[in-house]
C-alpha cells in the first residue's frame, strides 16, 4: 500500500502514454487500498467504483476512508489537469453534485467548486509506484509493426468466428443483435423487448412492411434510452426504422438479403427517408454490415465472406485508436478487421488486466508461422 504526499510531483515516465484522461482510467482502478493526503488528513481508496460510459463523473459509486474515522462514497471525475475542471464547466452541473473526489495528473492539487456552499478536494495521481504500465508499453518497439498487425489480424479471425456463433444460438437471439447494435450498454432490457416486439410482428402475416414500421419506429420513441455522450446522428431513435426494414429483409426476402452490400444498403437507407423515416449514417450501415450481414450471409450461404469484412473501411472506437496509438500504430485507413481484432484483443487481455498472458507481454516472435500459430492457439482456447 501507497501514501501520496498532497503535492505528489508527476515526473513522466515515458513509458506511460497519458494522452488524454481515458487513458487515466486503468491506474485509477488500480488504487485500492492506497492512501492520498489532502487538507485535514488522508482519504484511503476503498473502493475506485464503477466506470461510466454514460454523461456525468467518469466514475460512480466511489468509496473512501478519510482519516478521522468517517466514509465518503460518491462519484469520482478525472481529468488531466487541474483547470479543466472549470474549462468543462462541472461547477454547479447537477450531474456533478455527488462528487467527492477529483484527480488529476498535472499542476497544483486544489479544491473545486461543486455547488455554492460545496467543494470537494483534488488529488494528485501519481504514475509510478503503485499504478504500472500495461506490459505492451515495454514491447512495442521490439515487435515492429508487421508483427503487431499480425498479431491483430490473427485475433480479428477469432472474432469473426465469435460473431458467427453468436448469431447461429437461435432464432431470437439472432433478431436481438440485430437490434443490440443499435445502442450502448444499459439498454439491454429495452432492446430485447424491442426484437422482441419485431419477432411478434413477423409471425403475423397481416402486418405488411409499412404497418411493421409504422409499429416500430412509434415503439423506439416509446423508450427511456440511456444516451450517454452520443451525437443525435447515433441515437436509437434514429437506427431503429433501418434495423427494423433489414431485419425484415432478411426473414421476408432471402434472395434481397444474400446479395445485400454496401450499396444496397444505401438503397434501403434512401428508401425509408423518402417514406420520411429518420435514417443512421453511412458509419452505422458499415457496422450492421460487419456484425450482422456479412457474419450471416457466411453462415447462410458457406461463401467466404471474410474478406469482404476484413476490408471494410470503419470510422475508429475511442478505445481502439487509444490502443493502436500505444502500439505505435497510425493507419490511415482503419479496416473493420483491424478495429475488431484490438477489440479482441481488449477483450481477452486489457479489460482483465492478462497482460502475463497476452502475446504482447510473453511471446517471443519467431520468424516464421508467427500469425498461423496464434490462430491455432486462440481457437484451441475457444474450444477448450
Amino acid at each position: 500500500m501507497f501514501l501520496y504526499s498532497e503535492h505528489s510531483e508527476n515526473i513522466l515516465n515515458p513509458l506511460y502514454q497519458v494522452r488524454d484522461e481515458a487513458d487515466i482510467y486503468p491506474i485509477w482502478q488500480n488504487q485500492c487500498g492506497n492512501s492520498f493526503q489532502i487538507p485535514g488528513g488522508t482519504i484511503t481508496v476503498i473502493h475506485p467504483g464503477e466506470r461510466n460510459v454514460y454523461s456525468g463523473p467518469d466514475f460512480k459509486n466511489c468509496m473512501l476512508l478519510h482519516s478521522r474515522g468517517f466514509v465518503l462514497n460518491g462519484d469520482v471525475e478525472i481529468h488531466t489537469h487541474m483547470e479543466d475542471w472549470n474549462r468543462h464547466h462541472h461547477s454547479h452541473n447537477s450531474e456533478y453534485e455527488n462528487v467527492v473526489l477529483h484527480v488529476i495528473i498535472h499542476g497544483i492539487p486544489n479544491h473545486v467548486i461543486i455547488t455554492e456552499t460545496c467543494s470537494v478536494p483534488t488529488i494528485v495521481l501519481p504514475l509510478t509506484g503503485a499504478s504500472y504500465p500495461d506490459s505492451c508499453y515495454y514491447v512495442t518497439d521490439q515487435m515492429g509493426s508487421e508483427n503487431i498487425y499480425g498479431w491483430i489480424r490473427a485475433m480479428a479471425r477469432i472474432r469473426w468466428e465469435e460473431i458467427q456463433k453468436g448469431l447461429s444460438i437461435s432464432h431470437s437471439e439472432t433478431l436481438y443483435r440485430f437490434f443490440k447494435i443499435v445502442s450502448i450498454r444499459g439498454n439491454e432490457k429495452s432492446l430485447r423487448e424491442l426484437s422482441i416486439l419485431f419477432g411478434h410482428l413477423c409471425e403475423n402475416k397481416d402486418v405488411t412492411d409499412a404497418s411493421m414500421l409504422s409499429v416500430m419506429n412509434h415503439a423506439g420513441k416509446s423508450f427511456a434510452w440511456k444516451l450517454g455522450k452520443r451525437r443525435p446522428a447515433s441515437h436509437p431513435e434514429n437506427r431503429i426504422p433501418f434495423v427494423s426494414l433489414l431485419a425484415w429483409t432478411w426473414i421476408n426476402n432471402q434472395a434481397a438479403f444474400q446479395g445485400m452490400d454496401i450499396r444496397k444498403m444505401l438503397k434501403l437507407k434512401d428508401q425509408l427517408q423518402c417514406l420520411g423515416y429518420p435514417v443512421p449514417g453511412i458509419t452505422f450501415l458499415k457496422e450492421m454490415m460487419g456484425n450482422i450481414v456479412l457474419p450471416l450471409l457466411e453462415i447462410q450461404t458457406r461463401e467466404d465472406h471474410f474478406q469482404y469484412w476484413s476490408s471494410l473501411t470503419i470510422q475508429p472506437y475511442a478505445v481502439v485508436r487509444h490502443r493502436l496509438s500505444e502500439w505505435g500504430l497510425t493507419p490511415a485507413l482503419l479496416s473493420f478487421e483491424i478495429q475488431q481484432g484490438v477489440l479482441q484483443i481488449e477483450k481477452e487481455s486489457c479489460q482483465q488486466r492478462h497482460c502475463h498472458i497476452c502475446p504482447a507481454g510473453v511471446f517471443e516472435y519467431s520468424e516464421e508461422d508467427e500469425t498461423d500459430w496464434m490462430i491455432n492457439e486462440n481457437k484451441n482456447k475457444l474450444i477448450n
